[in-house]
């Protein structure tokens, strides 16, 4: 039998993903990130090298980085 129960990690990447957005995803830069949420945030290339991680106060409705041209997740 195999269990296909989703696990709690990925339901808990779930639910992030849908309170943070990157957008424009491709980037030619400019990144725009916009969370429901506070906590750590933690940006990473597609190689899975983190480009960059911080804090992020809840009343903080968006965050304006500058990152090298690419794709983040």
């Amino acid at each position: 039998d195999l269990d296909c129960a989703p696990s709690e990690f990925a339901a808990t990447k779930a639910k992030t993903a849908e309170q943070v957005k990157v957008y424009p995803n491709p980037s030619a830069g400019t990144v725009s990130i916009q969370s429901k949420i506070g906590g750590q945030i933690q940006i990473t290339d597609l190689q899975g090298r983190e480009v960059k991680r911080f804090a992020v106060d809840p009343k903080q409705k968006e965050i304006v980085l500058t990152l090298e041209p690419g794709v983040y997740i």
